[in-house]
């Protein structure tokens, strides 16, 4: 684990919301607007956030496994059908 007091041993990330949820943007005050969200990119400031990890895949706010992901699986499949 590296030391938090260094920040140059973190990457930095920046978030432009796009699509439905957008959970993790919404939690950190970023706006949806494309040119709000540009601006907190640029002239924002830098925090920390924790960051977990499944099977080699990383996630900010939240994992679902089991149901979640069977309703997800269902969801595509209707969707790949056509039907709404």
């Amino acid at each position: 684990m590296q030391d938090k007091d260094r920040p140059g041993n973190y990457p930095a990330l920046g978030i432009i919301p796009a699509g439905l949820g957008n959970d993790t943007a919404r939690g950190l005050g970023i706006p949806r607007g494309l040119k709000d969200a540009y601006t907190v990119l640029i002239q924002g400031s830098t925090r920390y956030i924790d960051v977990g990890e499944v099977n080699g895949r990383f996630f900010t706010n939240g994992v679902g496994v089991g149901y979640d992901g069977a309703v997800i699986s269902e969801i595509y499949e209707i969707r790949r059908k056509g039907k709404r």
